[in-house]
């Protein structure tokens, strides 16, 4: 009957150290990931690490014995070792926060420079301009999501830097420069936009009279196409597949040339000038190029074959081959 009492004064004396089982769960790295995912905000991801601290200090009151009816038993191994548990779950929170805040904030240092190093660039023509528009119009519908990640990217370092959190220093210096960078880019765009502004007269004029060459252009393409081209009739598969290769080229500088003046057109408030014949000729490169495409991947099979000796050709690949070919 003693030992019977003595298990029940055990079990009752060791019931309130069953709270801290979960810091002992063999799931840390999935909830910590599943946490991380659901995109938090500061204030959760504050809380979360409070929630870490708590549970330390919670175990450092913890007595450093335990009185169990007349056994008296050391609780200091078993604090330390649930302490050091417990603080690797705000490591492990920190470390994934860090990782996934690192890539952010890459990928907005990335974009900055890329969108600078296109605005440096000199404007002289319809072309230069045209690039310079995209960027502007791409720094236009970046501004708002970036304005708030930044934000959420400077709060959540500050919290790092709360709860003593490992960061490397070259994040903490590029996060602290940020926000300078990200307005420099933002007032470099209105200077950028200020200077299109005062180029429209000269690049009106271009405009007008790049117009009227590319229409030139695009007629001339076009009876090549339909006398020179891949499609004239009685042409060899090869002599096809040539040719395919060298309006392709001559095609791509014409739609290059479309773009430009288009978004021209767009600037100042013109009409757009339409090209169906490009368009047309656009969709029958996609179909000649498809064919052609598939005739030159013929062929590189059979010269394939030449190279093989009789005793190494494996006919079930070559099978397989032929009913790829045929399928496409």
């Amino acid at each position: 009957m003693r030992f019977k009492h003595l298990f029940c004064y055990l079990h009752i004396g060791f019931q309130k150290y069953l709270q801290y089982s979960y810091i002992w769960s063999e799931e840390r790295e999935g909830k910590i990931e599943e946490f991380c995912n659901s995109k938090p905000l500061t204030a959760e991801i504050i809380e979360k690490f409070q929630q870490y601290v708590d549970q330390v200090e919670s175990l450092k009151r913890l007595p450093a014995y335990e009185n169990v009816g007349p056994i008296q038993i050391s609780l200091e191994n078993f604090k330390l070792a649930t302490i050091i548990e417990a603080n690797a779950w705000k490591i492990t929170l920190g470390n994934k926060l860090v990782e996934l805040n690192k890539k952010k904030l890459n990928e907005m240092v990335d974009f900055i420079k890329a969108q600078e190093k296109i605005m440096n660039k000199a404007i002289r023509d319809l072309d230069e301009c045209r690039t310079a528009l995209i960027c502007l119009e791409r720094i236009r519908d970046h501004f708002i999501e970036m304005d708030m990640e930044l934000i959420l990217m400077e709060e959540t370092y500050a919290v790092f830097s709360r709860f003593k959190i490992d960061t490397p220093k070259e994040d903490i210096e590029r996060i602290d420069t940020l926000r300078f960078n990200f307005e420099n880019m933002n007032n470099h765009a209105k200077q950028v936009q200020n200077n299109i502004s005062q180029l429209q007269g000269p690049l009106l004029k271009e405009l007008t009279e790049g117009v009227e060459k590319f229409k030139i252009e695009v007629e001339a393409f076009d009876k090549d196409f339909d006398a020179v081209g891949p499609m004239v009739l009685g042409l060899s598969a090869r002599e096809a597949s040539d040719r395919v290769m060298i309006f392709q080229d001559l095609f791509d500088d014409l739609w290059r040339k479309y773009e430009m003046y288009s978004s021209g057109e767009r600037l100042f408030g013109l009409e757009v000038n339409e090209y169906p014949v490009l368009l047309k000729r656009k969709k029958e490169f996609n179909l000649l190029n498809k064919l052609y495409g598939l005739y030159l991947a013929v062929n590189h099979s059979i010269d394939g074959y030449n190279d093989i000796l009789w005793t190494d050709v494996d006919i079930e690949q070559i099978l397989n081959e032929l009913t790829d070919f045929q399928n496409k």
